[in-house]
């Protein structure tokens, strides 16, 4: 009786295990949440071929004469904005060195502080998702406020900015970016 008890614990126990390991495996593991709610409205990046899907109460806009911008997305009153952008570096085109995601941060940290004159850097932050590392920088410069979050596809580096000019809180726009951020599909 003792033996049949001890095998029910130890087979309950193992199902919560591989539970809980699925779950950390599925979720963002961010200072922010990633709970906001998505359309099922998929956009794909014009360079790259990630696809996305688009946070409710905000639509893409197609204004990118200079190419310089994948994806632009913009909430309802037009005063926040998530954009995805390639980010090319020395480091990634330079096959001598070995690119790294930290190595791109760091990269990336000079050239925000070089061409924004009077930024404050508020948080940095490396949290994980599906497999996927990212790299994010929080920070303050004049009308606003922004976070980019750095990540590799195959070859390539991306930024993923969200930036509003105070209307919304903090944690709701790095939310919807975190959700945003799950919703990434790469190309195969």
């Amino acid at each position: 009786m003792l033996k049949n008890f001890i095998r029910c614990c130890s087979g309950f126990l193992l199902i919560i295990i591989i539970t809980l390991q699925l779950n950390s495996c599925a979720s963002l593991s961010s200072i922010y949440d990633n709970d906001y709610p998505l359309t099922s409205r998929t956009v794909k990046s014009k360079t790259t071929g990630l696809t996305l899907r688009v946070p409710q109460g905000w639509r893409e806009v197609d204004n990118n004469d200079d190419g310089f911008i994948d994806l632009w997305l913009v909430n309802s009153t037009n005063d926040a904005s998530i954009v995805l952008t390639p980010f090319n570096s020395e480091a990634q085109l330079n096959s001598r060195v070995k690119s790294d995601l930290d190595v791109i941060k760091d990269f990336y940290l000079s050239y925000i502080n070089a061409s924004h004159k009077k930024i404050i850097i508020r948080q940095e932050e490396v949290f994980e998702h599906a497999q996927n590392k990212f790299e994010a920088i929080e920070y303050e410069n004049s009308g606003g406020y922004k976070r980019d979050v750095i990540f590799r596809s195959g070859n390539s580096y991306h930024v993923l900015t969200a930036y509003s000019s105070g209307n919304y809180s903090k944690e709701e726009l790095f939310g919807i970016q975190n959700s945003i951020l799950t919703s990434i599909r790469y190309p195969d």
